[in-house]
């Protein structure tokens, strides 16, 4: 446990987030949580932290007239899915995974940002990206979103980037969320832990663009 609690990190940018995170994690009995608050798209005291793994939710709101990023992003954007991607891809380690889930536009969107977004996560990290049922969020949120699987170390030795349309989830896609028979990630996870076999797989030049 101490191992774990010395190698686990988090950030936010809302105090309240942040008091929360911290008394989870002490009641966890992990007893020097290391929770930041700190804005990752317009600070960059942190920017030279690298990890091996991240998962994140970020948030998907942008602010009337955009976000002000510093200028260390590779790709320039004001949107703020397309910078926290950005942020995260860029600090995997070389061997760095990730999953992050994001708005289905970014996975669509035709703007220059998300175009150039996407052919850096192709070239440089991205091995899959599973789509969520519509409703996997509520009653929190009803947007449609996607997540998306990095990792620098498969990524490159692969050719192509293997899509998931994920129907059931063990829920009911309704405000309740009630339990059902119909679970597919069982499934899913199998395929993925067996070189993904049987997954709709394709060639990473068709999507980079």
């Amino acid at each position: 446990r101490k191992k774990i609690g010395e190698n686990l990190n988090g950030y936010d940018i809302s105090p309240d987030m942040v008091k929360m995170s911290l008394v989870n994690m002490y009641l966890h009995k992990f007893t020097n949580p290391k929770i930041n608050e700190y804005d990752t798209l317009s600070s960059e005291d942190r920017w030279n932290e690298y990890y091996d793994v991240i998962l994140a939710n970020p948030p998907f709101f942008s602010p009337k007239g955009g976000i002000t990023p510093h200028n260390r992003f590779g790709v320039k954007s004001t949107k703020a899915e397309v910078l926290f991607v950005d942020y995260i891809n860029e600090h995997l380690k070389p061997k760095g995974r990730a999953g992050i889930i994001v708005p289905e536009g970014v996975i669509f969107q035709t703007g220059s940002a998300y175009k150039q977004l996407r052919k850096k996560l192709v070239e440089t990290s991205l091995i899959g990206v599973i789509s969520l049922p519509t409703g996997v969020f509520q009653p929190y949120s009803g947007v449609k979103t996607s997540i998306l699987i990095l990792d620098k170390e498969k990524n490159k030795i692969r050719n192509n980037i293997f899509f998931i349309d994920l129907k059931n989830d063990g829920y009911s896609l309704g405000a309740n969320r009630n339990p059902i028979k119909e679970n597919d990630i069982p499934i899913y996870l199998e395929k993925i832990k067996n070189d993904f076999k049987d997954l709709k797989c394709i060639e990473k030049k068709e999507i980079s663009n």
